[in-house]
This record gives structure tokens, sequence and C-alpha cells, in this order.
């Protein structure tokens, strides 16, 4: 089949089970693919975080078991009446999707661009402590930057 794996034993080529088109057995234990992505899955956004609407990206995520990275994507709102000031939580990622460290993305915004950090506690936030403009009501923020490892 041309589509079978094998690999040299020393003495001879062997035949993988499975092929390219589905699993990767490899001495007894599944070998995941490089484009071994999870399904994109909505995102629960905080308290005065909406997604922007119309044609516009929802909030998303999806993990891939390959490199342990989780990316973001869509286009959200501030919906509070008051702007966003110090630290704004937009969701937290669950155990097993956080970084080890803490990480920072340049994000673009209504107003140029922002500063988001994901916490190795899962917290992913806007930054308005003189790192980033505040967000007034229905101001955008794009997730589109955002992906970390979590190995």
């Amino acid at each position: 089949m041309p589509n079978d794996l094998k690999r040299w034993n020393g003495t001879q080529w062997v035949r993988l089970l499975g092929d390219l088109r589905g699993p990767v057995v490899i001495d007894g234990a599944e070998a995941v693919k490089k484009s071994d992505w999870t399904a994109w899955a909505n995102i629960t956004l905080s308290a005065n975080w909406a997604n922007y609407g119309g044609s516009w990206q929802v909030a998303q995520w999806r993990y891939s078991a390959y490199g342990g990275e989780l990316q973001l994507r869509g286009l959200i709102k501030w919906t509070s009446a008051t702007a966003t000031t110090g630290t704004a939580n937009i969701f937290t990622a669950g155990v097993g999707y956080r970084p080890l460290l803490q990480g920072m993305f340049h994000c673009h915004t209504t107003n140029g661009y922002g500063r988001v950090d994901i916490w190795n506690t899962g917290a992913l936030t806007f930054q308005t402590d003189g790192s980033s403009v505040a967000l007034t009501t229905n101001e955008w923020l794009s997730l589109d930057n955002c992906r970390w490892s979590t190995v």
C-alpha cells in the first residue's frame, strides 16, 4: 500500500501498524501525527466579555497533543458600561491546557494594540495597567495571536 509506514529495524524494513490515514502504532504505543489538532470548541467567556457578533469569528480554542499547544481565535468585545481597569479576566483554561509559566501576547484592539497575558493558573487576562489602552463598551479585542505551550 502506498500509505504504509515502515521503519528500518537494522536488518530489514518493517511495516508499522496503521497508515497515514489513521492512527500510527510504533512499538505498541500510538503516535500522534503533527496534524492532530482537536476540533475548534467555543470558549465560555468571563463576565463583561461577549463574542463581537455579526459575521466575525466567535471565540474558540483547539489543542494539539503533538506539541502540547493551545491556540485561540475569534473577536470579542467588552460589554461593561465601565472601562477596563487593571486586569480583566477573559476566561480560564482548564487543567491540562495551562502553560507552565506566564506568557504575554500582543493583540489587536479597537484602539490599536493591547496586552493579553496567560497565567499558569489558566487565567487569560487583558491588561490595562499602563501596558494597554483601556477598552470601553463594545470595543473589540482579537484573540487570533494567542497560542501557548502546555508542556
